[in-house]
């Protein structure tokens, strides 16, 4: 019984060391960091990742009513060009589709909507082809 009992503290101690660890350690994210790429003032509101390789980060700055992304690669590999886009649009019929793709080292974008009292519609995409490879939210961060 006595055994039973010493098993059971070890492996309690042990979950909860565990438990510890996982708390204190930073997350790791293939998501990246936001690189600032939109300029003063603007402020992180969301992202997306796309696979392990990119993820795209929407901004937005209060003052100008403007919200901003950008499409980053998250996978350093060097001076390696990857094909990559990013876009953004108000959620209105008509609304105008703001784009920025190509073949870049680090990111595409910025590109920017100005978004005051609507939602907007953006995402971003991997390769040649916008319909595959892509991440995207519509009529979203309504304001």
């Amino acid at each position: 019984m006595k055994q039973v009992k010493r098993i059971t503290a070890i492996l309690t101690a042990v979950a909860s060391l565990s438990a510890v660890a996982l708390i204190a350690a930073p997350a790791a994210s293939a998501a990246g960091t936001y690189n600032g790429a939109c300029g003063s003032g603007y402020k992180l509101v969301d992202s997306l990742p796309n696979g392990d390789a990119t993820t795209v980060f929407l901004t937005w700055n209060a003052s100008t009513g403007k919200n901003c992304v950008v499409h980053q690669i998250v996978t350093s590999k060097g001076s390696e060009r990857w094909s990559i886009g990013v876009w953004i649009s108000r959620s209105v019929a008509g609304g105008v589709r703001h784009q920025d793709y190509g073949a870049f080292t680090s990111y595409a974008g910025p590109v920017y909507v100005d978004a005051v009292g609507t939602c907007i519609d953006w995402g971003g995409w991997l390769g040649d082809d916008p319909s595959q490879h892509g991440v995207a939210q519509e009529n979203s961060h309504c304001g």
